[in-house]
């Protein structure tokens, strides 16, 4: 971490070296995000993170593949579940950009900035429900968001299906202890 004493707007700058480019790796990216978004949400100040992306071209590594790995990093990191705590934990980080020293690539990173979110929010939100209490997210309440979800998106249709539509298709096996008035919503 380099400070700049005041020297220009900006308190503090963090270097991280990315490695050998033998080692260079996707997981690697997504370790890299996650340690940048772990740094700057530490500090008590709210931050604005920035990080150029030069170098791409000669580590032969695509601008989207690496804006989409680092925006997982990021976003994966950032993921809390504070629903039932009474102190929540609070999100220090701003913004994030990503700069580009060419306007070449410009629309690969932001087209990799969007998917990474999307994957990445997906995924947190998976995460989200799995932290639920069995209590709090029963089968008809998890077949009712999957409907909402399915609303949603225009690629994605949610059914429905009742315990004896389960057991007519001989899919009981996995769905025993279910009771008499679930439902199972499959994607």
């Amino acid at each position: 971490i380099l400070h700049t004493l005041g020297q220009i707007s900006i308190d503090k700058i963090l270097f991280i070296g990315l490695g050998r480019v033998d080692d260079f790796t996707h997981q690697k990216v997504r370790e890299i995000g996650a340690k940048i978004h772990s740094i700057a949400n530490s500090s008590e100040s709210n931050k604005h993170i920035a990080i150029d992306s030069f170098g791409l071209d000669k580590m032969q590594y695509e601008p989207f593949v690496f804006a989409r790995n680092l925006t997982e990093g990021i976003v994966l990191d950032s993921f809390t579940f504070n629903k039932y705590k009474s102190k929540k934990a609070e999100e220090n980080v701003d913004a994030i950009d990503i700069i580009s020293s060419g306007s070449k690539n410009l629309d690969e990173l932001k087209d990799g900035v969007k998917f990474g979110m999307l994957m990445a929010n997906s995924q947190n939100y998976a995460r989200t429900l799995t932290m639920e209490p069995a209590q709090f997210l029963t089968p008809t309440k998890f077949a009712a968001l999957a409907q909402d979800l399915a609303k949603k998106s225009d690629n994605v249709e949610c059914k429905i299906y009742s315990k004896s539509e389960i057991e007519k298709m001989k899919m009981m096996g996995i769905f025993e202890d279910m009771p008499e008035t679930s439902q199972l919503s499959l994607f």
